[in-house]
């Protein structure tokens, strides 16, 4: 008698675990780089570069440590500023006809061929010097230009006796400056004239006591001459 059949049962399957995504470890360094980086971002486009100058003519591009500035050609001084800290300045070799950040030019770019204190006596046709000179003589052709000290307002322009044809400037604060020997064609202002940091006012001549073409200048204080260059060298000018 045959015996009664029964199925084969097949053991439970197992669930198939599912595979779980890896995870890419970052470096600690790499995290630290691109931070710094972003914060480098933000700050380069939230802060403002900011350049003070006065009184530039002309413009120039120039470059302070990878940053785009513009400045004006022959700056004497540009202080480059971020969120209030001085960061970079640019210097160059200053023109005659340039004024500083405060306001004062070099009145002529050439040496200084006879200076402030005690000389002799010269005598030409027009009269005899004082034995002390009261300003800096600087020898340079005829018609070179000459520019005014600082901003102010002409006081005098005209004969001046052994001073030949002068401009005299009043500035603020009791200082005057004075500029001698033109000939009556290169005095540039008149009376009354309001006058910029740097604007040529003048052509060098040989008038008056002068035994050749130069331009003599004087630094006044409350109408008292004193030694220009230690003067102009307390506004950031060297003369000569």
């Amino acid at each position: 008698m045959a015996g009664r059949h029964t199925p084969h049962r097949l053991p439970p399957a197992r669930p198939v675990a599912k595979a779980q995504p890896r995870t890419r470890r970052r470096h600690p360094l790499a995290s630290i780089g691109a931070a710094f980086v972003a914060i480098m971002l933000a700050a380069s486009v939230a802060i403002p570069v900011t350049a003070a100058s006065a009184n530039f003519a002309g413009s120039a591009a120039r470059g302070l440590r990878g940053q785009g500035l513009t400045v004006s050609g022959n700056a004497s001084l540009v202080t480059v500023t971020r969120d209030g800290s001085t960061i970079g300045k640019v210097t160059g070799k200053p023109g005659p006809s340039i004024a500083n950040l405060d306001g004062w030019a070099e009145p002529i770019g050439t040496p200084i061929t006879s200076g402030y204190g005690p000389r002799p006596s010269i005598c030409t046709a027009g009269g005899c010097s004082s034995p002390f000179h009261r300003g800096d003589d600087f020898a340079t052709v005829c018609n070179t230009p000459f520019y005014a000290a600082a901003a102010g307002v002409v006081t005098s322009a005209g004969y001046a006796g052994t001073d030949g044809e002068m401009i005299v400037i009043q500035h603020a604060n009791g200082i005057s400056t004075a500029y001698a020997h033109m000939f009556d064609t290169g005095v540039l202002v008149s009376v009354g004239d309001t006058i910029n940091a740097g604007q040529n006012i003048g052509l060098v001549g040989s008038s008056g006591d002068s035994t050749g073409c130069h331009l003599y200048f004087e630094y006044r204080i409350d109408g008292v001459q004193v030694d220009p260059v230690p003067a102009m060298a307390s506004h950031g000018i060297a003369l000569g």
